[in-house]
């Protein structure tokens, strides 16, 4: 159970992935859940597993109508990807699927806000899972009190409540304005824990282009 807070284009996916891959082998009939934004669910995870494990993984894109995910569901596979508002349409079936210990959160910044019916529905789906892995190279981009929400899925924010963590990271400055207080980073970086995080500098064998292929249909 940890986060990923390393930046766009460190290799995150492949990390996730070969990890997973590892703990699959270790435990037969486990399979994992790949939670993601519906931009990268075939062009990037589905591909990668494609290209990286020449058929020794296998998995299954769940999109569609609430019929089709269902019975994309039902077939065996190692790895299912669903976009954030699908783990809705599947949720009575994922909570069922007991073989499914393991969950991948890519751009889990999605989660920030813990007053959500997303939030609520990843507490019972995604914070039960035996490992969860949460990636995002953005944790806290509006401030301090983003790493909250994030933090009670994976570590449930060490216990503490959600007023003590602003009071202690915010300083209130009228009645509808609170600011991040001094050292409130580093308190945030703490709640975000254990983690693993690289900058693109620390990567330089890194190709300097890395190219992409999404779909994205067209509005009227």
């Amino acid at each position: 159970r940890a986060f990923v807070l390393s930046d766009m284009g460190t290799g995150k996916t492949l990390a996730a992935l070969w990890s997973a891959d590892f703990v699959l082998r270790q435990f037969s009939g486990v399979r994992c859940l790949i939670v993601c934004p519906l931009s990268t669910m075939q062009r990037v995870w589905a591909d990668a597993i494609f290209t990286h494990f020449l058929g020794k993984r296998t998995a299954v894109v769940l999109h569609g109508s609430a019929a089709k995910r269902r019975e994309l569901l039902s077939q065996p596979s190692d790895f299912y990807i669903v976009n954030f508002d699908g783990l809705g349409v599947l949720s009575k079936e994922l909570a069922a699927r007991t073989d499914i210990r393991m969950a991948i959160v890519d751009e889990c910044s999605a989660y920030r806000d813990r007053t959500t019916k997303r939030h609520k529905l990843a507490r019972t789906l995604l914070a039960r899972k035996d490992y969860l892995w949460m990636m995002t190279g953005t944790p806290t981009p509006n401030g301090p009190l983003d790493a909250y929400g994030m933090a009670k899925l994976v570590n449930n924010c060490n216990g503490e409540s959600y007023y003590s963590y602003q009071d202690r990271t915010m300083h209130k400055v009228s009645m509808f304005k609170w600011v991040p207080k001094q050292g409130s980073h580093a308190a945030a970086m703490q709640m975000l824990q254990p983690a693993v995080r690289f900058s693109i500098e620390q990567c330089v064998d890194l190709p300097p282009l890395t190219v992409q292929q999404r779909e994205v249909e067209l509005s009227s």
